[in-house]
């Protein structure tokens, strides 16, 4: 789900895609908050081993928010690696919500 900001499900949404590679590392691309989409790729993929997703520092609109993510199980949080987020990322403290962090720009990612 990800445009309008009052689509309730992906079939009244605009089309958005993420990618799922080496079905070890989850890129959810722009989306609102989709638990059955996390849930039900955790589920179907064991073999996840870590998330990029984006989030938003502020609740509400077309991108999932901070405090809706901290919903998540840690378990879930601990491999979700958040991105396109706002330049006021730093009034938030990822590694004390138990998120694996902030995505940084221009890093290589490697995954053995």
């Amino acid at each position: 789900m990800h445009y309008p900001d009052s689509s309730t499900s992906w079939r009244d949404s605009f089309i958005s895609y993420g990618v799922l590679i080496d079905d070890r590392v989850l890129f959810t691309s722009d989306t609102k908050n989709d638990p059955d989409l996390i849930n039900g790729m955790l589920g179907e993929f064991k073999s996840i081993k870590f998330i990029f997703h984006d989030v938003q520092l502020f609740t509400g609109g077309i991108h999932a928010s901070y405090e809706e993510l901290l919903k998540y199980p840690e378990e879930t949080r601990s491999i979700m690696c958040l991105t396109h987020y706002g330049d006021n990322f730093e009034e938030y403290d990822s590694e004390k919500d138990k998120f694996a962090g902030f995505a940084k720009q221009g890093h290589f990612y490697v995954f053995d």
